[in-house]
């Protein structure tokens, strides 16, 4: 049963990252609001960003009018404060580097490992085998490449790591990689 303590040990990772980055958001975002440190465009941009989440019991996003943002931005669930995120990054990169300030993983390609990361979660927390998750993408007659879901998996286990986790996982890339080696040659994709 040692999957089970790799499952919780990226799980709580992962819920200590998800809860750094939506704090930070939260921060950062009510504070360019509340400063009006925004163009009149930025600042519509986020309104509307927020308005279009879906309505919940504990949260009316539909009302959002730019106040109170930190608010609106606790309710918020990690896909959708992702997409506050790839704002910042396209739109504000001084916030965007203080959000992700200590995580070097996503400095590089941070839109793309973010949405990883994303995928990772979703895929834990609804119980998919981690083996499954490293070897089936979503990919369209291409060559089946595992390699950046590996990389979020050993990133977010590092956040807090030990040799037995570090060794379980290497195992189970191991057998990704092999399985994944498996399914392209059947497939015939140069």
């Amino acid at each position: 049963m040692k999957w089970i303590k790799d499952y919780k040990h990226l799980i709580a990772n992962l819920l200590e990252f998800e809860r750094t980055i939506n704090s930070r958001v939260s921060h950062y975002l009510s504070g360019l609001m509340e400063k009006e440190e925004l163009t009149r465009r930025q600042r519509h941009e986020l309104i509307q960003l927020i308005k279009q989440i879906r309505d919940r019991k504990d949260a009316s996003f539909s009302t959002y009018n730019g106040e109170q943002t930190w608010e609106y931005v606790a309710q918020l669930t990690f896909g959708e404060t992702k997409r506050l995120v790839f704002w910042m990054h396209d739109h504000r990169q001084d916030v965007y580097l203080k959000v992700i300030d200590g995580y070097s993983f996503l400095k590089r390609d941070g839109k793309r490992r973010l949405n990883e990361l994303n995928n990772l979660r979703n895929n834990l927390f609804h119980l998919k085998p981690l083996t499954v998750y490293l070897t089936c993408g979503i990919y369209r007659n291409e060559k089946l490449s595992n390699a950046e879901r590996k990389k979020a998996v050993r990133w977010i286990s590092k956040l807090g790591v030990s040799q037995e986790m570090r060794d379980n996982l290497n195992e189970i890339c191991y057998y990704s990689d092999n399985y994944v080696k498996i399914k392209n040659s059947l497939r015939n994709v140069d």
